[in-house]
């Protein structure tokens, strides 16, 4: 298939998200509601990171978000990374279906995980279908979650201001490589943070500190970093910076801690260093109180 031998694959997990928050979800039941949700699912938080999804849902639902799980996984964002336009664009149909059956009138923010199906959906569909109004309306109200976090529900509140976090007298050190996506990022129409400005803001409130790892791509690109012909490029990126700060900051304390938000630069790091990052959203349920 042409992939490197010398790549650990990712596993996939016996239960889906989707499975496994159907069991967890009653437990929120009690939780008055505030407003609803669509939950954008992708294959690897589906199938590969549930545990890392099951954090997402229980934050957002201890808030009060009713929450919808699409039924179609992802964006179509593979596809397009591999040039089949047009087969992209026929996945878009059934997701952009699937918004308008759940959310007919348009006003359900749109959560997900994975920066590049969160923007492939925001960015990339304006492109696909430039002259539908649907499409321009579902951009606006899509995010990371941790922009969605940062921002005010209905009421006027910060999401993240609504969480009860533990007491911590010493703040841990996170280093955070963000997602090249979220880099791209312009600043938001809304005045709030977006991209890794986003993350940022999100642990802070947390009280983490929080240091931005200044460097480009991680060098996995998806399948790029899993294919033979690039394997040995793929590390070499990685180490222009990404590897050498993760090494120094574990050396000066091997208690910082690691965050990413994108799937590739998670496996990225853990293959090349071993050291397994952490999704900021995982970092915001350590610190919730019980």
């Amino acid at each position: 298939m042409g992939l490197s031998s010398q790549r650990q694959f990712p596993k996939m997990e016996r239960q889906s998200l989707e499975r496994q928050w159907k069991y967890r979800s009653p437990k929120y039941c009690t939780v008055p509601i505030e407003e609803e949700i669509l939950f954008l699912s992708d294959a690897f938080t589906e199938y590969f990171q549930p545990h890392i999804g099951v954090k997402a849902l229980e934050v957002m639902a201890t808030l009060g978000c009713k929450i919808e799980i699409l039924p179609t996984r992802g964006a179509g964002r593979t596809l397009i990374s591999k040039s089949f336009l047009e087969a992209a664009k026929k996945y878009g149909l059934n997701l952009l279906k699937d918004i308008q059956t759940l959310d007919p009138e348009g006003k359900m923010p749109i959560v997900g995980l994975e920066p590049s199906e969160i923007y492939t959906l925001r960015d990339e569909y304006r492109d696909f279908f430039p002259d539908d109004e649907q499409v321009r309306r579902i951009a606006e109200r899509t995010f990371t979650i941790e922009e969605f976090l940062v921002r005010p529900d209905g009421n006027g509140r910060v999401r993240s201001e609504k969480l009860l976090y533990k007491k911590n007298t010493s703040p841990e050190k996170v280093l955070y490589h963000g997602h090249c996506y979220q880099k791209a990022q312009p600043p938001a129409a809304d005045g709030f943070p977006n991209g890794v400005a986003a993350s940022e803001k999100l642990l802070k409130a947390a009280g983490y500190s929080v240091q931005i790892i200044e460097d480009g791509c991680c060098g996995m690109a998806g399948a790029f970093g899993y294919e033979s012909e690039h394997y040995e490029f793929s590390l070499r990126v990685a180490e222009l910076t990404l590897l050498p700060s993760i090494r120094n900051a574990k050396l000066a304390d091997p208690a910082n801690l690691i965050s990413a938000s994108g799937v590739s630069c998670h496996a990225q790091i853990q293959d090349s260093s071993g050291i397994e990052p952490l999704h900021p959203i995982e970092l915001i349920s350590m610190k919730l109180s019980d």
